[in-house]
């Protein structure tokens, strides 16, 4: 089975279960994407949403059953950008809450491959389920048009987003002495201000920054090679100021890349505001 008709397996799974809105499916779609192997996180669409243990996840999908509208997916209708064991999936959706009230949303996706063994023991290719998903992010595409958290506006904000820095650099330190947070963070500086020009002042600490890799967790000590390249992908989160207004926003990047040992990558990224509205 190919890696886009397992992706459409799952995604199946997941427009079902938003469907019957029934908690029973937690077991369900816990196991369909995150299994039991490695670490997973969940990022929700309001701020400092970041979700890392099975209680939290099943938290969250609890309260999108219970709490949210129609969510609608197609399990044909996501794009996926592969690199090395990894892939990066971008799935369309709507959010509808009848009467006028509906949001376009994307939900990004980061899986690594899972692979089968033959009775040798030696690598069979994908497993009878593939691919395990890493990272999953809810995200409202028209975020930009609507408010988004301004941190230098609402100190409550300002304190939820410290805490999720203390979050980060909690989980991060271990990397400390790898060598690649530091390239990272300043490529991904530059490459912000690359796409964005509106914004300034970008930080973007290399501890805010999470790398995963084969085997190692969020340790960037021991990566993927494939073709002479170290692969990985990552999540991190930082704060820019909108020129026009002054407003001090927090942002996001997920993404995947690889690395020589000198010389970094980013093969695709995705740039989000965490978004805050009455949804309901």
């Amino acid at each position: 089975m190919n890696k886009r008709s397992i992706i459409n397996e799952k995604l199946n799974i997941m427009q079902r279960c938003y469907e019957e809105r029934d908690p029973a499916n937690l077991d369900l779609i816990y196991d369909t994407f995150f299994g039991s192997s490695g670490p997973a996180v969940l990022i929700g669409t309001d701020g400092g949403a970041w979700f890392r243990t099975r209680e939290r996840i099943d938290g969250l999908f609890t309260y999108d059953w219970l709490h949210w509208g129609q969510v609608t997916i197609d399990p044909w209708g996501f794009t996926i950008t592969e690199n090395g064991p990894y892939s990066l999936v971008r799935v369309k959706g709507l959010l509808d809450f009848h009467q006028g009230r509906a949001w376009d949303m994307d939900i990004l996706m980061l899986f690594e491959e899972e692979r089968g063994l033959s009775e040798d023991g030696s690598s069979d290719g994908l497993s009878e389920k593939g691919l395990v998903c890493r990272l999953m992010q809810f995200k409202i595409p028209r975020n930009v048009l609507q408010p988004v958290v301004i941190v230098n506006r609402d100190p409550a904000e300002m304190d939820k987003y410290r805490a999720e820095q203390a979050d980060l650099r909690a989980l991060t330190a271990a990397k400390a002495g790898a060598g690649l947070p530091a390239g990272l963070a300043a490529l991904l500086r530059q490459k912000l201000a690359d796409l964005r020009p509106d914004l300034a002042d970008i930080d973007l600490p290399e501890d805010q920054l999470m790398i995963w890799s084969p085997g190692t967790g969020t340790d960037a000590g021991g990566l993927a090679d494939a073709g002479g390249l170290r692969c990985f992908f990552f999540a991190c989160t930082g704060l820019c100021t909108r020129e026009t207004t002054g407003d001090v926003l927090p942002f996001r990047m997920v993404g995947t890349g690889s690395w020589d040992g000198e010389n970094i990558s980013v093969i695709d990224s995705e740039f989000s505001h965490p978004f805050v509205s009455a949804l309901g």
